[in-house]
């Protein structure tokens, strides 16, 4: 994996990491994307071959992995709410919200 990668890696994710930490992480996420290729190649191996499970039925592991994955619900706020927060909230000259600020 190329250093600046992890570098940039590591700034987005704010941790501070010297030259022989990038070599450590290096190697580490090397080895995760590796495993993560192989596993990937699993899948497709038992998508292509009908494997079959315990109960003679054909694996489908798209269908595991989807299973598993949590469905997304959104919910809108109702529009009194939204008013009635944005009313309440301390806006500045240009009309933007002040928040407070994040402290590292």
């Amino acid at each position: 994996m190329d250093k600046e990668i992890i570098k940039k890696l590591a700034q987005l994710a704010k941790l501070k990491v010297d030259d022989s930490e990038v070599e450590i992480y290096d190697h580490q996420l090397s080895d995760v994307l590796h495993h993560l290729d192989s596993l990937s190649g699993a899948i497709d191996f038992i998508n292509g071959h009908g494997i079959k499970d315990d109960e003679g039925r054909e694996a489908n592991t798209n269908k595991v992995i989807h299973s598993s994955l949590a469905n997304d619900e959104v919910e809108n706020w109702p529009e009194e709410e939204i008013a009635m927060s944005l009313i309440r909230a301390h806006q500045n000259d240009d009309g933007f919200i002040i928040v407070p600020a994040i402290k590292s």
